[in-house]
């Protein structure tokens, strides 16, 4: 068990050490003065040359009100015999013991004359709690690398249904050995890894699935869903013969699940806004375009990202059907990110 403790002390500032070394200001102000009917008094400029200019000004104001000094002519003289410097005493206390026993009241007029400062001083002490063990058993809740790491995957079932196979057989091909422009991945392509089932870690797979859909009227097939999903009444952007494709700007508002701590900007569920546009020679122009219409932008907003923007890679739409001049822009942000820029 950890105990947090704290107290409160008080320092001197350089001025205060100065005061506990040579006195006061006033009390300097005072002793510099003759006594009165004992000499010539000194005037505020030889008074000023005597202890000097700041000691002089914030002195001689408190030597009066304390009842120390008098006026005499054009100058000033002690007015009485001897005189406690109570600043001095009270400072030399606060450097020895760190505060002051006869109250606040004090402690707040020297922090306010900037003679001290306050010092907040922490420590922890641990004890021995209810919990307190010698054993090392391990917990079964205990958390393990794997366990952070890993994305959810589904028990049952476990595995997806079977993809086209024609497609499935291109895009395995593409990331193992390359094409399209691309080197590959130049690793073993694993059946077994592709088929798990997991919750959907980040909305990529919409931004693959639907273009995919999209592409199949290009391959000439019919896609389920596919009259509420496109308007492909639209023409074609094309100078050639109709190949089938139309050009389509796709939206979606999908969950995600991230197995990781959360903390104040990361969550293991929230949502993510995807976009997908389809165009014939589209640019990174034209995406620049698409973001500032959208208020998008490539920055972070005070080191927390909002969202993000790019051209999808040839090697990953060309295989789905798309005719090589058809050009893919993605984009995308959190739901919940937005509310944390301030």
């Amino acid at each position: 068990m950890i105990v947090d403790h704290e107290t409160l002390s008080h320092v001197l500032t350089p001025e205060g050490s100065q005061i506990v070394e040579l006195g006061s200001h006033e009390a300097r102000v005072w002793a510099a003065l003759p006594a009165k009917g004992e000499g010539s008094p000194l005037t505020p400029m030889q008074s000023r040359k005597q202890v000097g200019y700041e000691t002089a000004k914030v002195g001689q104001g408190r030597a009066f009100k304390n009842g120390w000094i008098g006026k005499e002519g054009d100058g000033f003289v002690q007015i009485v015999p001897t005189i406690q410097d109570a600043t001095q005493v009270d400072l030399r206390e606060i450097a020895l013991t760190g505060t002051f026993k006869a109250g606040e009241k004090v402690l707040a007029d020297l922090r306010k004359r900037k003679l001290i400062i306050q010092r907040k001083g922490q420590w922890l002490t641990v004890k021995k709690g209810p919990y307190f063990s010698t054993s090392t058993a391990k917990p079964e809740t205990d958390l393990t690398m794997e366990m952070l790491t890993a994305p959810y995957i589904l028990a049952d079932p476990k595995e997806a249904l079977p993809p086209e196979p024609e497609y499935y057989k291109r895009v395995s091909t593409v990331r193992e050995d390359g094409g399209f422009g691309a080197t590959g991945y130049r690793a073993p392509w694993s059946h077994e890894e592709s088929s798990k089932l997991l919750l959907r870690t980040h909305t990529t797979a919409s931004s693959a699935h639907m273009p995919c859909k999209l592409a199949a009227k290009c391959r000439g097939e019919n896609v389920e869903g596919d009259a509420e999903e496109f308007a492909h009444g639209s023409s074609t952007t094309g100078d050639g013969p109709d190949d089938g494709f139309r050009p389509e700007k796709l939206f979606s508002i999908d969950q995600v699940f991230i197995n990781e701590t959360m903390d104040a900007t990361h969550l293991a569920e929230f949502h993510q806004v995807k976009g997908v546009v389809a165009d014939r020679n589209l640019t990174l122009v034209d995406l620049i375009a698409l973001s500032r219409n959208l208020r998008l932008s490539p920055h972070a907003h005070r080191w927390v990202e909002v969202g993000n923007s790019g051209m999808f890679r040839p090697e990953m739409f060309e295989p789905m059907g798309f005719p090589k001049d058809v050009r893919v822009h993605g984009l995308g942000l959190s739901l919940e990110r937005p509310t944390m820029i301030r």
